[in-house]
């Protein structure tokens, strides 16, 4: 039997110490009573520098943890990691690290004791403030490519309701004149007799006219195309 103790003892000595997790062991008073390698690694303290310690020394002063402590040693229940809440340590340089703590308690010799169980999660948080960081970056220049796009998809919607108002009104206001230069070129053609030139010559001037109107309505729609693409850009 003595020996089966020796070697639990050892066996517990050595998952404890050797464990990749910060482990400490405090009493009924917030003081520490048991702390592993990789806790003291962890606050950067050496062992004489925490045993019999309050454990408020590991905890920033801003979250006022002896009430909090207080309330659960009053009512004590197990606590995983991960509850939501963000937690932080603090390293004998003063240095406040981001951890996940996962709580429990037992009783030995009628006394009360208090485990943390403690992870170091700030590289992890720091790479999830990295993939928000970068998520919303590129959130943003989702948005600001859809603006563009939306931009130019208005222009192209403006510029192609000009086009089709240029080609109604063009239409409507080019068949006069052209009607005009049909009817006069055609009766040209029908007048051979000198004593004709007269007529000839009115409806010379007729298709004159009416090229010169076509070219000032060209004009008008060309200028206004213009300053409506302008408006556009």
């Amino acid at each position: 039997m003595k020996a089966e103790s020796n070697f639990q003892g050892i066996l517990f000595e050595s998952l404890f110490n050797h464990a990749s997790i910060g482990i400490i062991v405090s009493d009924s008073k917030g003081n520490v009573f048991i702390v592993n390698d990789y806790a003291l690694k962890m606050f950067q303290y050496e062992r004489e520098e925490l045993v019999n310690k309050s454990i408020e020394i590991l905890i920033p002063m801003r979250f006022n943890h002896v009430p909090m402590r207080t309330n659960f040693e009053q009512k004590p229940q197990n606590r995983s990691m991960g509850m939501g809440r963000d937690l932080y340590g603090l390293k004998k340089s003063g240095e406040e690290f981001s951890v996940e703590i996962s709580l429990s308690f037992f009783e030995m010799y009628q006394e009360r004791y208090f485990i943390a169980f403690i992870s170091d999660i700030h590289k992890r948080k720091k790479a999830e403030l990295e993939l928000k960081e970068l998520n919303e970056d590129l959130e943003r220049k989702v948005n600001e490519r859809t603006q563009d796009l939306k931009e130019a998809l208005d222009k192209e919607k403006v510029l192609g309701e000009l086009k089709s108002r240029f080609v109604s009104i063009a239409s409507h206001e080019f068949k006069t004149p052209l009607s005009t230069i049909s009817s006069s070129a055609y009766l040209l053609s029908q007048y051979h007799l000198t004593q004709d030139q007269a007529k000839r010559e009115k409806h010379i001037q007729r298709i004159q006219n009416s090229v010169n109107s076509l070219n000032s309505i060209l004009d008008d729609f060309l200028s206004q195309g213009r300053i409506e693409e302008e408006k556009c850009r």
